[in-house]
């Protein structure tokens, strides 16, 4: 089992404070709180249909330019600050946890990366503003958190494997490692 489904919240609570403290990512308590939500509500849209957003079928960038458009009009249009909530979520889900599943060929890892901290900034409160700022620490906490949920599955450790040998990240090489999927090195 991947993840506790019955426990969804703390399972990814553990996890991202392991990567947070193993990294020594410079997120609050209420960012990493916030992760951990994120991906528990994400998990519980897959499983369930039921949660509170979902990795949007509209282009990120197309999506953040509304928002920008629709708070340009109106300061405070509660569906802008939802849609720079979802694309600062789904740019940080993509580039972290669920980096070998989607491909972020056409936009580019750095363009999602811009996208996911202009979004966040967009909301303009914390957790949020944090996030924006923090946004590559952020993403390489859950990118750790991804992998470690993957190491659990033959076929997703096949194709953080694949992945590895493409391009050998020193993250990805250590948990490798770690899981006794390539030996110590010398």
């Amino acid at each position: 089992m991947l993840v506790d489904e019955l426990q969804p919240l703390p399972f990814f609570n553990g996890l991202v404070r392991d990567a947070t403290k193993r990294q020594r990512a410079p997120l609050s308590e209420l960012m990493m709180a916030y992760l951990a939500e994120m991906l528990a509500s994400l998990m519980a849209d897959e499983d369930t249909g039921r949660g509170h957003w979902a990795i949007p079928s509209r282009p990120l960038i197309e999506l953040l330019f509304d928002a920008e458009l629709r708070k340009a009009r109106s300061r405070y249009d509660p569906e802008a600050l939802w849609t720079f909530q979802v694309v600062g979520n789904a740019s940080l889900v993509l580039l972290g946890f669920f980096r070998e599943s989607h491909t972020t060929s056409l936009l580019g890892s750095g363009n999602i990366m811009h996208v996911g901290r202009r979004a966040y900034a967009g909301v303009g409160v914390p957790p949020f503003s944090d996030l924006a700022g923090r946004f590559p620490y952020a993403a390489s906490v859950l990118r750790e958190v991804g992998i470690r949920c993957a190491l659990k599955n033959d076929s997703s450790l096949a194709r953080i494997y694949g992945s590895w040998r493409q391009n050998p990240e020193p993250l990805v090489t250590r948990m490798l490692t770690e899981a006794g999927v390539l030996g110590p090195r010398n």
